[in-house]
C-alpha cells in the first residue's frame, strides 16, 4: 500500500519495522502490519451497495448513527429514517449543553456551523428541516442530496444522479434522463463548495508540494 506507507508510521513503539507489503506473509491486524484486503473485496463487503471507503456511493458513506442516552432517549431501539451526518454533531452537542456557538474568538470571525441540531429527531422523531446535504471528500469526491435525489461525484468523472428512494443501490444513473435536475444539484454543490472553502484535488496537491519542500 504505497499511499499508507508514505503517510503511516515506519516503526511500532518498540521499534519493530511495520510491514506495508500487503502480501499476506503475516497475519493482518498485528501491530507490525499495515495490511488491507484490497478494493475488490471491500466492494464485495458492502454488497448490495456500490463503492467502498473513500467513495461517495452508498457503500462508502452509509453508516448508522446510534444514540444511547439513559434517561433522555426513552424510546429504545426505535429506528429513525432520516439523513444526518458528521456536520450535525457540533450543533447537536451545542444544543444538548445549552451553549451557544461563538461568532468570533480573539477578534477573529468564526465560520458558522453547517449542520443541524438532531435532538428533535432523536427524542420525538421530528423531521429535520434540511434543504440540501453536501459532502466533500479528499478534494475530488462529492455528494449533494435533496429529497431523495443524490448527486455523486467520483474523481474527475461526470456527476451521477440517483433517486435513493427508488434505487438505494445506485444502479440506475439518471443523469442523462434528468439533466436539469443534475445541473441544479451540481450548481448548488459548487455554491456550497465556494462558500465553505472546499479545495480541489489540484489545490490540495499544490499544498502538499509546498509542505514537502
Amino acid at each position: 500500500n504505497p499511499w499508507a506507507k508514505r503517510f503511516g508510521p515506519v516503526k511500532t513503539r518498540d521499534g519493530t519495522v511495520i510491514d506495508y507489503s500487503n502480501d499476506g506473509r503475516k497475519m493482518a491486524g498485528t501491530p507490525d502490519t499495515y495490511y488491507s484486503y484490497g478494493r475488490n473485496w471491500s466492494r464485495y463487503s458492502n454488497t448490495p451497495f456500490s463503492g467502498h471507503k473513500s467513495s461517495t456511493w452508498e457503500g462508502g458513506i452509509a453508516t448508522p448513527f446510534i444514540v444511547y442516552w439513559p434517561g433522555k432517549v426513552k424510546t429504545d431501539s426505535i429506528y429513525r429514517d432520516q439523513l444526518t451526518g458528521i456536520i450535525d454533531i457540533m450543533p447537536t452537542l451545542v444544543a444538548v449543553s445549552n451553549s451557544e456557538y461563538p461568532e468570533n474568538y480573539n477578534g477573529n470571525s468564526i465560520i458558522p456551523t453547517e449542520g443541524l441540531n438532531l435532538m428533535p429527531a432523536i427524542i420525538d422523531n421530528e423531521r429535520i428541516n434540511r434543504d440540501y446535504y453536501f459532502v466533500e471528500h479528499i478534494g475530488r469526491n462529492g455528494i449533494i442530496a435533496e429529497d431523495g435525489w443524490k448527486g455523486v461525484k467520483i474523481g474527475r468523472n461526470p456527476w451521477q444522479l440517483f433517486n435513493i428512494f427508488d434505487d438505494r443501490t445506485e444502479v440506475c444513473n439518471k443523469e442523462n434522463k434528468k439533466p436539469d435536475k443534475m445541473n441544479e444539484l451540481a450548481n448548488k454543490w459548487q455554491e456550497w463548495a465556494d462558500r465553505c472553502y472546499v479545495l480541489s484535488s489540484d489545490s490540495l496537491a499544490k499544498i502538499r508540494q509546498v509542505l514537502n519542500e
